[in-house]
């Protein structure tokens, strides 16, 4: 359901008061939280691949980065791997980046140059922790094999490009779960993954719906989105740098020399 719950907040202290007055001091046995940063409060909780058309190519997106990538991709085992690795260069998938940290959430609603005059927003889900899928559970592996198949996919397209990367039941295939959306933790062989306490959302569906696919991330019974926490523009440049004496900054966060540099440079 659309959340109700939000409020404003003008730094990392009143952050952090109203983060706890949500959670309480002891977080709920059974219930894990996760935080997603949105630069622009307007922005709709949507996984790229379903903006902008590009679920209908989505397909030949795979495709070509695992051609042009080829080197990048070799190490990755499994479709949900390359995935990570695509949306790691910011190529559209079905997954959307969230994070344990709260502080990281912040930082990603505050840091985008492009979305300075827009007021920001951390988005706070609560599920259930045994919702919450590992990274080679049979449902992640089903929705992310998904980018592989056509718009118009069959049941047996998909078993076959699953059969491609491991053994499957045909039966363990649930039609139903292709139009839900989980929580993953991933693996933590990256290095920005770790620095960034990140995990992801897997979203299914063949739809090019867009108010479909959003009211299914936002309404799905295994979790809701329960938190919206808004940040001012004009407090953003504020709250970075408070962040930043917690050494939460880009050069932390993403581990790449550039972004190392970058922060070297501005002190």
């Amino acid at each position: 359901m659309p959340c109700n719950d939000k409020t404003y907040v003008k730094s990392v202290d009143e952050f952090l008061k109203d983060l706890y007055l949500y959670i309480g001091e002891k977080e709920e046995k059974g219930i894990t939280h996760f935080f997603r940063g949105h630069a622009d409060e307007e922005w709709d909780l949507l996984p790229s691949v379903f903006r902008d058309g590009n679920l209908s190519d989505e397909e030949n997106l795979f495709y070509q980065s695992s051609s042009l990538l080829s080197e990048e991709f070799s190490s990755d085992m499994t479709t949900f791997d390359k995935l990570v690795k695509m949306q790691h260069y910011r190529l559209p998938t079905r997954l959307l980046d969230v994070t344990y940290n709260p502080l990281v959430a912040l930082f990603f609603a505050c840091c985008d140059d492009n979305s300075k005059d827009k007021d920001a927003s951390v988005l706070c889900f609560k599920t259930k922790s045994h919702d919450i899928k590992n990274y080679d559970s049979d449902c992640v592996t089903m929705l992310s094999n998904l980018a592989k198949c056509e718009e118009s996919t069959s049941r047996w397209e998909l078993v076959h490009q699953i059969k491609q990367e491991r053994n499957f039941e045909e039966s363990r295939i649930k039609e139903e779960h292709w139009n839900c959306y989980f929580f993953v933790n991933p693996k933590r062989n990256n290095e920005r993954i770790k620095a960034q306490s990140g995990a992801f959302i897997i979203v299914g569906g063949v739809s090019n719906n867009t108010e479909i696919i959003t009211k299914r991330v936002i309404k799905h019974n295994i979790t809701e989105l329960s938190k919206e926490i808004h940040i001012h523009k004009g407090d953003k440049e504020k709250i970075l740098n408070q962040l930043d004496i917690l050494g939460i900054n880009n050069g932390t966060l993403y581990c790449d020399m550039e972004y190392k540099f970058r922060e070297i440079s501005k002190k």
